[in-house]
């Protein structure tokens, strides 16, 4: 099996049967494919009428988290087009136009997006040594910047905040020109399955070095959510989940914060903080048990916000582990896991400290985007339009 085959849940007629050279609604021709998602697969495309590169994010039929989705970019580009100043909409990702194409279970909606190029985990699988930190702390302004904009200014929370949401722009055309010419001289590996053809994507789009190529963007508002003060669904990554989530307490902006803190952990150091996991699966006790280690235990005041139902069995009234035999509080601090400055030689302290601002069981006692912005562990990086600028 490849790419969307080996998704659990594929069923050959949820995803599209989107071909090479297909063109939709006679205006975007499919050159190459970018990806695959849970939920969609991604296609570079040839804007015919404005003779210029775009993606085309093709959704399975009946996908869940379309009108969140489209509410989100339709908010996103009215808030835009009504102010004059909107600092980190430009890290922003929104559509820039949308069509159905009918399939054998329904219709698949599309959006059409500016093309991008690597996510930030291949980023930083590539580089390897390479990934320093100047090019960490560039990736954490222009992160921090986008997630400003969103609350900010759009008041809506993200609520799935990942490495593979993260995508380098490309500077100028040569990624996707080099994509296309790749295409021609060296066609992708396919499967072909009846009138069915499931095409692998070539990895690698543009500048082997991605440095070369343009700061994060923020995509993928399928898990957005804007309106009210507060919500009560479950989002975020497991391993990135903030405490008011796994609780079941109200969540808002916040839940952003703590999941950007999680994400730039495991973006440093290659490996998670907290696995929240037993055995390979996901577990809300091992969870509730890294984070007493890493924060102590939560405040009684905290707690009391929880359903009763939630807390029962794990916390008595006043806010002790009641499984400390059999799910016992493990060694963890963030001194033990921090790899990446040791093996550098270059003091850490500052990034702790500044890590330690978002890890907080309140909510509302972690900073703010524009608050980390300000952080003098990031003291002097400027925006810029590169990974590392001068490359």
């Amino acid at each position: 099996m490849i790419e969307e085959e080996r998704l659990p849940w594929y069923s050959p007629t949820s995803f599209y049967p989107v071909k090479l050279g297909d063109t939709f609604r006679s205006r975007y021709k499919v050159l190459s494919k970018l990806d695959y998602g849970s939920c969609s697969t991604a296609w570079l495309c040839r804007d015919l009428r404005e003779q210029k590169y775009v993606a085309v994010k093709v959704c399975i039929s009946n996908y869940p988290s379309i009108q969140r989705e489209r509410a989100a970019y339709e908010h996103i580009h009215k808030l835009i087009s009504s102010q004059a100043d909107c600092p980190g909409a430009d890290v922003v990702r929104t559509s820039i136009d949308e069509f159905d194409l009918n399939g054998a279970d329904g219709p698949h909606h599309c959006f059409v997006f500016e093309p991008l190029t690597l996510d930030l985990a291949h980023t930083r699988e590539i580089l390897g040594g390479l990934f320093d930190e100047s090019v960490f702390k560039t990736i954490v302004v222009h992160v921090l910047r986008a997630l400003d904009f969103l609350h900010t200014k759009a008041r809506m929370v993200h609520g799935d905040i990942r490495p593979e949401n993260f995508f380098l722009r490309g500077t100028g055309d040569t990624s996707y020109r080099y994509l296309e010419e790749l295409e021609h001289t060296h066609p992708s590996p396919r499967k072909i399955i009846g009138d069915r053809v499931i095409y692998m994507n070539h990895g690698q789009v543009g500048a082997t070095d991605p440095r070369q190529h343009g700061v994060p963007v923020l995509c993928d508002f399928g898990e957005a959510y804007f309106g009210k003060d507060s919500y009560y669904v479950e989002i975020q990554p497991p391993h990135y989940r903030a405490p008011e989530v796994v609780l079941a307490i109200p969540w808002s902006m916040s839940a952003d914060i703590w999941n950007v803190g999680l994400m730039l952990w495991h973006l440093l150091e290659n490996k998670p903080l907290m696995t929240a996991a037993y055995d390979g699966e996901p577990d809300v006790v091992a969870h509730l048990t890294e984070m007493i280690a890493l924060m102590g235990l939560p405040p009684k005041s905290f707690l009391r916000r929880a359903p009763a139902e939630v807390l029962e069995g794990l916390f008595d009234e006043d806010g002790h582990w009641l499984l400390q035999k059999s799910a016992p509080i493990p060694q963890l601090s963030l001194e033990q896991s921090e790899t990446f400055f040791k093996g550098t030689g270059r003091d850490a302290t500052d990034f702790l400290r500044f890590m330690r601002r978002i890890l907080h069981w309140e909510p509302e006692k972690r900073p703010t985007a524009a608050e980390l912005l300000n952080d003098p562990w990031l003291a002097g990086v400027k925006v810029s339009s590169t990974l590392l600028p001068g490359v």
